[in-house]
């Protein structure tokens, strides 16, 4: 009798939330992640190393880049040079913007770091993961692509040159699709 006490127990905790996030119909790309495709991104708002303000409520018609880094990660150092060069550098800018956060580093280290590499688009900080654990609980580098209405469109995990490239498919869709 315990064991078959114990086999519902473990099934309903197990099964029951999995069930939610299916009916819920969010994709999350990885079980790390807090927030998927179809749900409304969380809001947040930043100052970037240039001094230039980001809130995301203040975005709405625009479509967003959010890609989550660390400067000490090689995956997140192999993914930002492919981000500027590609996607940054190569998308106009009028309806789209792009803003790196560096999960657990100050304004001073990121600063350093954008200096360092010589990179053009925007960064900013996030020390404490404030804007981070509202995406996902662990795993760098991590990219959001959120919608000009306010929703995720793509949240990505990982760093690989096709990775990358479909992230930007998925920005000029969405940059299309007035």
């Amino acid at each position: 009798m315990i064991a078959k006490k114990f086999f519902s127990r473990t099934c309903q905790l197990l099964f029951v939330p999995l069930a939610l996030v299916a009916l819920s119909g969010a994709k999350l790309p990885d079980e790390y992640s807090r927030v998927g495709a179809g749900d409304s991104a969380p809001a947040f708002a930043v100052t970037t190393t240039d001094g230039a303000a980001i809130d995301t409520k203040a975005l709405e018609g625009k479509v967003v880049l959010v890609n989550f880094f660390a400067t000490w990660c090689p995956p997140c150092r192999a993914k930002l040079p492919l981000i500027d060069k590609t996607i940054y550098q190569q998308i106009d800018h009028k309806d789209l913007v792009v803003v790196n956060l560096g999960r657990e580093h100050n304004s001073d280290e990121v600063a350093e770091f954008k200096a360092d590499y010589g990179y053009a688009m925007p960064f900013a900080a996030d020390p404490g993961r404030a804007i981070y654990s509202q995406y996902a609980e662990k795993m760098i580098p991590r990219s959001v692509v959120i919608g000009r209405d306010g929703n995720i469109v793509l949240h990505q995990q990982g760093s690989s040159p096709a990775e990358v490239e479909h992230l930007k498919q998925v920005i000029q869709q969405q940059l299309g699709a007035s």
